[in-house]
């Protein structure tokens, strides 16, 4: 995908999976003896010692993270790297979608990388469903449709459960994996996503709902925002996505390029205050589902043009590469 030189780079410690993960959209190489850079994964060590012999010769430290489900600008993690970076020239490469003060930061989307390639590219390898069939979307479609949201739900944190609580009162798709309700797909077993693997479900379901509704495995937390499958992988299937994650939620994804939908309320959307946001939040999803199917559908018809954009940027929207 990239035909620069590749940079030469050895790991902190041997067994991260970095490179098993992401080689395709990293032009390094693994080179122990050498290499002057070392990449070292910020969720995994608390302390780093620089006397390490994997220093030796270093010139520069990367630090990287791939997924968060938490808050992770914790102070002790900052200290940390700055710590680094009073020692070598130092970068940060995080999915991290906000800007991190005083830490020379690159954003690396490796969720985005991931949709792209089972969604678009039908390969799956870093998917945690195998059979590159459950990730096959359906064209674009404007028919009425019999149900007005679909909500994926694993494990339940605590807006999670506010979440399907609230939804309880319409007419949707909602799954509960940690109580057995599933949502399935034809090409996995019912079996295999109860006990934990995520995969979207089949294609109708996305088909026959009008919006996503889903609290993101990230929502807490000022600093950071991280669209996950929950984010992408609804994005790209002909629909509207009005999931609940950190303050600025919405902002970021405007930034990125994609469109947030129109006449809607979205003021909560920078709000710190996780209950104050949360309650904004389902005040704008009432607003939508307590009108008539006919409504609802025409107002999902006003929104064609944010539906479309975002549907077609499974192939504009490029693989984030580290060059």
């Amino acid at each position: 995908m990239n035909d620069r030189p590749t940079r030469k780079i050895r790991l902190y410690r041997p067994e991260s999976n970095v490179y098993g993960h992401c080689k395709t959209w990293l032009n390094v190489e693994l080179d122990e003896n050498n290499a002057d850079e070392i990449w070292i994964d910020s969720n995994q060590y608390s302390e780093i010692n620089t006397n390490d012999p994997l220093f030796n010769g270093i010139q520069k430290v990367c630090f990287y993270d791939f997924f968060h489900a938490h808050n992770f600008l914790d102070a002790a993690l900052v200290k940390r790297i700055t710590h680094i970076s009073n020692h070598y020239p130092t970068i940060w490469y995080t999915c991290n979608a906000k800007l991190i003060r005083g830490i020379d930061c690159q954003r690396f989307d490796y969720l985005w990388n991931r949709t792209k390639w089972a969604t678009l590219d039908g390969r799956v390898s870093w998917k945690h469903c195998s059979d590159s069939r459950a990730y096959v979307r359906s064209g674009l479609h404007w028919n009425q449709r019999p149900k007005k949201y679909l909500s994926l739900n694993r494990s339940l944190t605590e807006y999670r459960i506010k979440l399907i609580d609230f939804l309880a009162k319409y007419d949707g798709y909602v799954s509960n994996v940690s109580q057995n309700l599933v949502i399935g797909n034809e090409h996995i077993s019912d079996n295999e996503i109860s006990q934990g693997v995520t995969v979207p479900p089949s294609a109708s379901f996305f088909d026959n709902s009008y919006i996503s509704c889903q609290v993101e495995s990230q929502y807490d937390g000022v600093d950071s925002v991280i669209f996950t499958e929950k984010t992408y992988d609804h994005l790209v299937r002909g629909r509207i996505v009005l999931n609940f994650g950190p303050p600025g939620y919405y902002s970021c994804l405007k930034n990125d390029g994609w469109l947030v939908p129109k006449f809607l309320d979205l003021s909560w959307d920078n709000e710190i205050n996780n209950k104050i946001r949360f309650q904004g939040y389902l005040d704008m999803l009432n607003s939508i589902f307590i009108q008539t199917k006919e409504n609802l559908h025409n107002w999902f018809l006003s929104q064609k043009d944010v539906i479309e954009h975002n549907y077609n940027m499974l192939e504009s929207k490029p693989y984030d590469f580290i060059d």
